[in-house]
């Protein structure tokens, strides 16, 4: 049996705490569940869900020619769910295609686009409100983003709404 003398144990615990350091501070922050949702003739809404060594803000860069976002808007909202962002996007032209990415922290989405509504005439409005329960009765965690989609007596679905 060998034993290690006190200066090579202490170079291990250093070598390993240095190593440790190393890979939590390389974790990258990994962006998912991009939607779009809310869509309007001057707005719509960008969610997404975002993870990593530091869940900051969220910033959406937009424009209507692609790999030219001119716009950004930001996560201006104080979630109860660390890396939940939801932000508005306001002031788009009817029925225009805009292009866009999500950042968070230093990750940033690949660009998609939407397509803004066009202006219509209202009709009946619906409100719906109401507690979101999964199959077993339990409600959804309190601050977390819903998405739903409203189906009318003849079937029809409204967008996807949040």
């Amino acid at each position: 049996m060998k034993f290690v003398s006190g200066n090579t144990l202490i170079a291990m615990t250093l070598l390993f705490v240095f190593v440790c350091f190393i890979s939590f501070e390389t974790a990258e922050a990994t962006l998912s569940k991009i939607q779009v949702t809310n869509i309007t003739s001057s707005s719509a809404t960008i969610s997404w869900v975002s993870s990593g060594p530091s869940v900051g803000g969220g910033r959406v860069d937009y424009g209507t020619v692609s790999g030219s976002l001119t716009s950004s808007s930001t996560d201006d909202q104080a979630h109860t769910i660390p890396g939940l962002h939801h932000v508005l996007i306001t002031g788009l032209s009817v029925q225009t295609t805009y292009f866009c990415e999500v950042t968070s922290d230093s990750e940033t989405s690949n660009e998609f686009s939407f397509t803004s509504a066009a202006v219509v005439q209202p009709q009946a409005a619906y409100i719906v409100f109401g507690t979101i329960r999964k199959a077993d009765g339990t409600t959804i965690a309190p601050g977390a983003i819903k998405y739903v989609k409203v189906r009318n007596p003849q079937g029809q679905e409204s967008q996807l709404l949040s």
